[in-house]
């Protein structure tokens, strides 16, 4: 089964971030922390925070006695009204969004999650940063996209089905024979249910069931997981890192790069290195 860390450490009696319909009324921040960036003392939050770590190590040690380390590739929540001091544990950025709701009163316990999907909950962390910054024509609206589609995320996967070990076999198969053939531009869902010796409607579905994505979707953040490796080493002409993903086409590559970045690779090189 999937690896999913919950921390919830006020109660039963608190609301339950994992189920209840949420009804943000204003978005406040979204703001990428740099190492050595921010301060440490937090008394009385006034904004919950949902924030991913995408290096380092910190501790967030409550004013209630309690603490949460967080390490790169988990997404952590921030209660509002909460107290705590941030020990910086080895030196690293998070993406922090701050956010409000309806009712003002209401707060969550704390909490973090690791979750196999953390590239694409990085990817929109990104998306949404990108979006905030340049405040473009309808920002806002993108940026509640985004936040909504972030919690049902976490959600969904906290209150996923397990999977019988006959369908995780199946879904995992067909992640390894993806991972292992992802620079082939002819892999598809029918070559890999081919492979697998299966309908491609049956191993679509059954690759859903297990890790909430479709195969088509969960390739392509591959490729562009990949890419984004490369872009940033600087060793590859674009058209080369192209054909190195899978992708045939260098526009299609650039095209699907900024759907899901936000970035074009030459912004994306700007913007990281």
């Amino acid at each position: 089964m999937q690896k999913f860390i919950l921390y919830n450490n006020y109660g039963d009696f608190m609301n339950t971030f994992f189920t209840d319909n949420f009804n943000i009324s204003k978005i406040n921040m979204c703001v990428l922390v740099k190492a050595g960036i921010g301060q440490n003392i937090h008394n009385n939050r006034p904004y919950h925070g949902l924030v991913i770590q995408k290096s380092g190590v910190k501790k967030y040690l409550f004013s209630t006695n309690e603490v949460m380390t967080v390490m790169p590739g988990e997404l952590f929540y921030l209660p509002k009204f909460s107290s705590y001091e941030v020990v910086n544990v080895e030196d690293g950025d998070c993406i922090a969004i701050n956010f409000e709701l309806n009712d003002s009163l209401i707060t969550y316990p704390h909490f973090k999650v690791y979750s196999k999907y953390y590239e694409n909950y990085i990817n929109d962390f990104e998306k949404f940063l990108k979006i905030w910054e340049l405040q473009k024509s309808g920002y806002m609206n993108q940026c509640f996209k985004i936040i909504y589609n972030i919690i049902c995320g976490i959600q969904q996967e906290k209150n996923q089905h397990y999977a019988p070990p006959k369908k995780r076999k199946i879904a995992d198969d067909g992640k390894q024979y993806i991972l292992e053939n992802l620079s082939d531009p002819f892999l598809t869902v029918h070559s890999i249910a081919d492979a697998l010796g299966i309908s491609p409607e049956y191993f679509r579905k059954i690759f859903r069931e297990v890790y909430n994505i479709s195969p088509k979707k969960y390739i392509v953040n591959k490729r562009i997981e990949k890419s984004k490796e490369l872009i940033l080493s600087q060793e590859f002409k674009i058209s080369e890192i192209s054909q190195i993903c899978g992708f045939n086409d260098a526009s299609f590559f650039s095209t699907e790069f900024k759907r899901i970045t936000s970035y074009t690779p030459s912004e994306y090189i700007k913007a990281h290195v």
